[in-house]
């Protein structure tokens, strides 16, 4: 089995490089904005204790090609970004609209409406106040008021249409989320010569549930720094929360734990300090205090070439069977792309 992954990935990396060196990049488009393709190859590994019938009917879609394409423009004080995703197996491709996005500033109000990632906090994996997927694109739209140590934002995600964004890159289904369905938020924030703290407020019409949470973070100098949140819903007396530490040295290390249902330990350690080498690279760890599952994920990519940047994911499950990671049907996946940019 491993030389036929091995065959399919060599294939994979030929194909999509001759593609992408077919293609000449340039500079930038004569209206300014900036063109992103992005062709990929997703296998994924189907654990062998599954029962065979079961095993087969998911090794039918576990080897899949992917095709991207964004483009991003700044008009006067905004910015439009719109990207599609495509993907197949060869035989049946699909695509589906990723990000339809605009967004602008006027004098001290900053807005955005369309399709995009409504994301906050300083979490690496989890970050409890933020109601939605992190790794999924919504349709919504926020406004902010914004000073030099002060904001404030309201905003609002509708469930329609969404899309997920994380390595399976699937649609969420419309049976599982009414097209009627929203969330709601409002969230504050005062800004301090070494950190920061926010409030937030949301409402998830799914659940019926309102959330109450406070984000910081603070600059403990030496390159150091100190970053958490917390979060109460009205649903259920669980209280969720991360907090976390970074520091900035040869490598950028982060270690946070993170309270919900599990409690989870989070490493990684990555290369960011040097953006302007060759090889950029994270190693993540995700360990699971409450039956010892562990999630880790390898990130690696090449940017000798500003214009072609191949990159590689690589993510495994591992620990007991009884783990909750464990019981995932995909045990390791890998993502192959090469990223062009015009």
């Amino acid at each position: 089995m491993f030389l036929q992954f091995t065959e399919k990935l060599l294939l994979s990396i030929i194909i999509i490089g001759i593609i992408i060196w077919g293609v000449h990049p340039i500079a930038a488009a004569e209206d300014g904005g900036s063109w992103e393709i992005v062709i990929g190859y997703e296998d994924y590994h189907i654990r062998d204790d599954l029962p065979e019938g079961y095993r087969n009917q998911l090794e039918e879609g576990n080897s899949l090609f992917n095709f991207g394409i964004e483009y991003i423009t700044g008009i006067s004080n905004g910015q439009f970004s719109f990207s599609l995703d495509a993907k197949g197996d060869g035989d049946h491709l699909e695509s589906n609209l990723k990000e339809f996005n605009w967004s602008g500033y006027h004098h001290q109000v900053l807005y955005e409406l369309g399709k995009t990632k409504w994301v906050w906090g300083r979490g690496l994996s989890f970050i409890p106040t933020c109601p939605l997927d992190t790794e999924t694109y919504y349709w919504g739209g926020q406004v902010s008021v914004i000073s030099l140590d002060k904001s404030g934002t309201i905003g609002f995600a509708t469930a329609k249409d969404s899309y997920n964004s994380d390595a399976s890159a699937t649609l969420i289904m419309d049976d599982q989320a009414s097209d009627s369905d929203y969330t709601g938020w409002l969230r504050w924030g005062q800004t301090f010569e070494t950190s920061d703290l926010s409030g937030v407020v949301s409402y998830q019409s799914a659940e019926k549930c309102w959330n109450y949470g406070l984000d910081f973070s603070r600059d403990l100098q030496n390159g150091f720094e100190l970053h958490g949140g917390i979060k109460q819903s009205s649903s259920d007396s669980e209280v969720s929360y991360l907090i976390g530490s970074e520091y900035i040295g040869k490598y950028f290390y982060t270690v946070e734990f993170y309270h919900d249902q599990d409690d989870l330990l989070i490493l990684a350690i990555n290369n960011a300090v040097g953006l302007f080498g060759k090889w950029q690279w994270m190693l993540r760890e995700i360990y699971n205090f409450n039956d010892d599952g562990v999630i880790s994920k390898l990130n690696l990519g090449y940017h000798k070439n500003d214009h072609l940047v191949p990159q590689l994911e690589i993510s495994m499950n591992t620990g007991p069977k009884s783990s909750i990671y464990r019981q995932n049907p995909i045990d390791y996946y890998l993502i192959f792309k090469v990223v062009a940019k015009f």
